[in-house]
């Protein structure tokens, strides 16, 4: 039970992920203000937050 429990939990932050990627890459192609490694820098800087 809890190692499903931790998969859902993997695999609900990688779609989480994906999709902050996703809309990045959306914003950045639509002529954004932001680069996409401006944004993949904040989404890192997101990540080692909550990883800590």
């Amino acid at each position: 039970m809890v190692v499903l429990a931790l998969v859902d939990l993997v695999v609900a932050r990688l779609a989480w992920t994906k999709l902050l990627v996703d809309v990045a890459v959306e914003e950045v192609a639509a002529g954004g203000a932001m680069t996409l490694d401006e944004h993949l820098s904040q989404l890192d800087a997101l990540v080692r937050a909550e990883a800590c």
